[in-house]
């Protein structure tokens, strides 16, 4: 399926779903535009919700590096996130991801549930499971 986004200018929140077969070139464009929103700089909030993606064999540690290494690229947008991870069966890939790109500065913490993600972040759980289950719907 892929990956799809959306961010909440209201809400100061950018939510992002990852659903089925997630290759490393798919995570790789998705960044790349996800960067060049223009919405990226300016909100500092972040839901990522991996939980039905279940094919990531071809995003390995040179591809995690290759990802941070693109985030990387704009830092001042980069250093002010709060990024929580909902990543089900992607709980080390996900880990190992905020641990090579919290040196830019953003904090990230994975979880295995939406829930508790949504408390960090200081949102609603309802609403946050309504964005992430039309962006699933979107996907369809």
């Amino acid at each position: 399926m892929g990956t799809k986004y959306r961010a909440d200018v209201e809400k100061q929140i950018i939510f992002v779903v990852w659903d089925g077969v997630v290759t490393a070139d798919v995570w790789f464009e998705h960044i790349e535009r996800l960067i060049a929103d223009p919405l990226w700089s300016s909100i500092s909030t972040m839901l990522v919700d991996l939980h039905t993606a279940r094919d990531l064999t071809s995003i390995q540690e040179s591809e995690i590096e290759h990802a941070v290494a693109l985030f990387s690229s704009v830092p001042i947008s980069l250093s002010k996130k709060k990024v929580g991870i909902v990543a089900g069966n992607a709980f080390w890939k996900s880990r190992r991801f905020g641990e090579l790109v919290s040196p830019f500065g953003p904090s990230v913490i994975v979880f295995n549930d939406l829930s508790t993600a949504c408390v960090y972040l200081g949102i609603n759980a309802t609403e946050a499971l309504k964005a992430i289950q039309q962006l699933r719907a979107d996907m369809a």
